[in-house]
C-alpha cells in the first residue's frame, strides 16, 4: 500500500504548506492562498477516489459487519471531506477581495482537523486484522 503511503505523506505536506503560508498573514499572499487550496481539493480528490477503489470496496467485502461499518463510516466523511472542500474553494475563489486571514485560518484548521482524524482512522482500520488481509493480497 505504498501508494496509499505517499498520498497520505502528500496530504499531511500539503496542511503543512498552508498552515505555514496562512501563518505569515500577507495579504499579497492571497492568490497564493487560494492556488493551495484548489491544489488541495485536487489532492483530495485524487484520494477520495483511490481510497474508495483500493481500500474501502475491498473492505466492504469482509464478512465482519464491524468491519463494513467502520468503512461505511470512512466512506461517508472522506465524501464530506471531498465536497466540504469543493465548496470551500469555490466560495474562496469567487471572492477578490482581501482574505479574512482569521476566518481562512479558523476554516483550514477545522479541516485539517477532521483530515488528521479521518488518516488516523484509516491507519487504524488497516492495523486491524481484516486490514492486514488487504495489505497482504
Amino acid at each position: 500500500m505504498r501508494l496509499l503511503q505517499d498520498y497520505l505523506d502528500r496530504i499531511e505536506a500539503s496542511m503543512a504548506g498552508g498552515d505555514e503560508i496562512l501563518s505569515q498573514r500577507d495579504p499579497a499572499k492571497g492568490d497564493r492562498v487560494k492556488a493551495m487550496c484548489t491544489e488541495a481539493a485536487l489532492l483530495i480528490g485524487s484520494y477520495h477516489l483511490f481510497v474508495h477503489r483500493e481500500i474501502f470496496e475491498p473492505m466492504m467485502a469482509s464478512g465482519d459487519d464491524r468491519v463494513r461499518k467502520q468503512v461505511c463510516i470512512l466512506k461517508s466523511e472522506c465524501i464530506s471531506l471531498t465536497e466540504d472542500l469543493r465548496v470551500g474553494v469555490k466560495a474562496l475563489a469567487a471572492h477578490d477581495v482581501i482574505l479574512d486571514y482569521d476566518a481562512v485560518h479558523a476554516g483550514v484548521e477545522g479541516f485539517n482537523g477532521r483530515v488528521r482524524r479521518h488518516i488516523v482512522a484509516i491507519k487504524q482500520l488497516l492495523a486491524s486484522p481484516d486490514g492486514a488481509l488487504l495489505l497482504a493480497a
